[in-house]
């Protein structure tokens, strides 16, 4: 529709309604002059009336293409064109489409087009846009964005110089951008002195201090992490110490803190992990421990030998304790072997002093001399037993069970036999 910009918007001056705009139209010569014919002349009126301004400006449009050689029907189609862009930017206004029906403005304005009515209109575009960047400059001023708020303090001044309210706010911004710059180097300077004295802590807070005044500055991001690398590389070289010294709670403790300081240091997962793994083998041990005091050697073993595979630092403590629980489960054996022994179970006492044995790999205690012993006890008993059950008189039978008595008295049936025998005699 030969706008005058790419972008479309809508119109009207403050206060005018669209009928007003159509009489102001008329008073600045836009609607008036020479008509095409007297009954296109009464029809772009009649639509003008009516606030139908695209009808208006396409009726005068086809008129002019109908007698192109007409130069009041050009002169009208142009007076038509403006009217319309006029009202579109009006719209756009009260649409609250500022930037656009700037754009309709500022391109009627350098048409020379109203200059009155356009100039009015852009005015007030302006202090719209002016009023709208100075609320987006108060709310990034409370975010802490101040370069952020300080463009946008001068485009609301660059719009509209008259807002006071914009150039109070540049002005406190410009102010507080001063001293944040000037605090900022005063904590940079503070930083580099900490460090100096190897006081890598506040040196950190007053780098970080500083770029947080100076919007990031470069000098001071790179002070930072120097800092932050050289607290790193302590914390690795402590946790290196307390590993070597076996407290691998605290180097395991002292590793992931030197990776908070610095996520992508050197290494620092390996040490991590190698620390962790040291840990639970420390844990082991403990468990196991608990184990063989609560009774229970053969899992502490288990155990151990588990931890045994995996450690790498201490393999020589997993060691000790494992022969040390190797240890308490073949004097549990041997316990147990002990106890058949004295409640006269030398067949049972027999096999577990061989059990010993074997686990010890062929010697432990005096488990061999038992177990010869009560292998001879196993066997003079059934020779005693023999003669008893080959005796011909109840004097000999007696005397064998008798015998049998002195090492092994709940063989068999010896307390029964030795029973009856004696009532026997005792009746006779």
């Amino acid at each position: 529709m030969n706008a005058p910009m790419s972008v479309l918007g809508s119109l009207r001056r403050p206060g005018t309604s669209p009928r007003l705009l159509v009489t102001g139209l008329f008073a600045l010569g836009l609607l008036g002059g020479c008509r095409a014919t007297p009954d296109t002349d009464r029809t772009v009126e009649e639509l003008f009336g009516r606030g139908e301004y695209r009808a208006a400006y396409h009726l005068a449009a086809q008129r002019s293409e109908e007698s192109p050689d007409d130069a009041e029907a050009a002169a009208l189609t142009e007076r038509a064109r403006v009217a319309y862009w006029l009202d579109r930017g009006r719209e756009l206004v009260f649409a609250d489409r500022l930037l656009e029906a700037k754009e309709i403005f500022t391109a009627l304005e350098s048409d020379g087009a109203a200059p009155e009515l356009v100039e009015a209109w852009l005015d007030k575009c302006n202090r719209m846009l002016a009023v709208t960047r100075r609320s987006e400059a108060w709310t990034a001023e409370l975010d802490g964005d101040y370069d952020g708020a300080a463009e946008l303090y001068r485009e609301a001044v660059a719009l509209w110089p008259r807002d006071e309210f914009a150039a109070d706010g540049l002005e406190r911004i410009e102010m507080l951008a001063a001293w944040r710059n000037a605090r900022g180097r005063e904590y940079y300077n503070n930083g580099i002195r900490d460090l100096r004295n190897r006081r890598m802590a506040e040196s950190l807070r007053s780098f970080r201090a500083a770029v947080d005044l100076l919007a990031q500055d470069p000098s001071a991001l790179q002070r930072a992490e120097e800092v932050l690398t050289m607290q790193a590389e302590e914390r690795i070289q402590l946790a290196d110490q307390l590993l070597d010294e076996g407290l691998y709670h605290a180097a395991a403790a002292e590793y992931r803190y030197a990776k908070i300081l610095l996520d992508d240091l050197d290494g620092v997962d390996a040490k991590i992990a190698s620390a962790d793994l040291e840990v639970e083998v420390l844990d082991g041990l403990g468990a196991a421990d608990r184990m063989l005091r609560h009774g229970q050697p053969d899992e502490s073993i288990a155990l151990l030998e588990d931890l045994a595979e995996r450690t790498v630092l201490q393999g020589a403590k997993v060691g000790v304790a494992l022969d040390a629980a190797r240890e308490a489960r073949l004097e549990s054996l041997y316990e147990t072997a002990l106890e058949l022994e004295r409640d006269f179970h030398f067949e049972e006492a027999i096999d577990a002093y061989a059990y010993v044995i074997s686990e010890a790999g062929g010697f432990y205690k005096d488990a061999i001399s038992r177990k010869r012993t009560l292998g001879s006890y196993v066997d003079l008993a059934t020779e005693l037993y023999a003669e008893f059950a080959d005796a011909s008189d109840d004097e000999a039978r007696l005397d064998a069970l008798h015998k049998i008595e002195l090492f092994w008295p709940t063989y068999r049936d010896v307390p029964a036999r030795v029973a009856e025998l004696e009532a026997a005699q005792a009746q006779g």
